[in-house]
């Protein structure tokens, strides 16, 4: 064998483990940076709730010394109940903003048709609410719908429930 055929040799073998192992490293690099894409990191309330969790491992092990302990817990507690504090005032103003929303889409029936003030849109208390219309009357002898006022059916000429003039 000659020189030249060992080279080309170790050349094509050099090749082809090249070519088979390229796309086993790329698929492991992909799914790599799709893990740390596709996993949000934790809200920094959690990491809090953690380091305390930890801290006080720490200690209870002897890990960290009582001083620094209460220094360090105080700093986490405080940290934490300021961000508590804080997402409950935002949930107030969610809360506010929302009703607020809420008031200014109910109207009254007589507000639509132009009737009406901007103060009767949310009546207070004890104030009369409007009547709902009255529901559908139909023949107790034979169901067909009455129209409002109607004082006999059309369809069999029984009287209406609760008939006589409107």
């Amino acid at each position: 064998m000659s020189l030249g055929a060992v080279l080309v040799g170790i050349a094509m073998l050099i090749l082809s483990t090249v070519v088979v192992l390229d796309p086993i490293l790329k698929e492991g690099r992909r799914r790599e940076a799709g893990k740390r894409q596709d996993r949000p990191s934790p809200p920094r309330e959690l990491e809090i709730l953690q380091a305390i969790k930890d801290l006080d491992f720490d200690y209870q092990t002897g890990k960290v010394e009582e001083a620094d302990y209460e220094r360090l817990r105080k700093a986490l507690v405080l940290e934490a109940a300021q961000r508590l504090q804080a997402a409950e005032e935002r949930q107030a103003e969610l809360e506010r903003a929302l009703e607020e929303a809420i008031a200014r889409k109910r109207v009254r029936p007589r507000e639509r048709a132009g009737a009406g003030t901007k103060d009767d849109a949310n009546p207070g208390p004890g104030a009369e609410l409007p009547k709902p219309a009255p529901a559908a009357q139909f023949c107790t002898s034979c169901g067909n719908r009455l129209a409002q006022g109607d004082r006999f059916c059309n369809r069999c000429g029984h009287p209406a429930a609760g008939g006589g003039p409107p």
